[in-house]
């Protein structure tokens, strides 16, 4: 192959790489929140909790435990299903989360 048909793809291929460093940022840039269902000081608590301490040295940034109780945990999946999935916001929720799409109407569908 001449200079002249490498040319156009030698300068495809090293635009493609600066454009993908360029837009690839370090994850994570900002604080990870772990979403409980339950209250404070419950075995959902206490697992996340372990986990956020892991996490955060993990990662080098900060994971935080956000509590969110009430309806058998529906309450914390509802805040993490509408929070942005940018991979900031995690859900620990127990084998219950399975049985409330058949104890209460969700606004969410569980599945998906």
């Amino acid at each position: 192959m001449t200079m002249k048909r490498i040319a156009p793809w030698l300068a495809i291929l090293i635009a493609s790489l600066a454009a993908g460093a360029a837009g690839a940022q370090q994850y994570p840039s900002k604080p990870v929140k772990i979403i409980v269902g339950f209250a404070p000081g419950g075995g959902s608590d206490f697992i996340a909790r372990v986990i956020a301490q892991k996490l955060t040295e993990r990662l080098g940034t900060q994971v935080i435990v956000e509590n969110r109780p009430g309806a058998g945990s529906v309450l914390g999946s509802e805040v993490a299903v509408k929070s942005p999935p940018d991979g900031y916001t995690l859900l620990l929720t127990p084998a219950s989360y399975t049985v409330n799409a058949n104890v209460y109407k969700l606004s969410f569908d569980p599945l998906n």
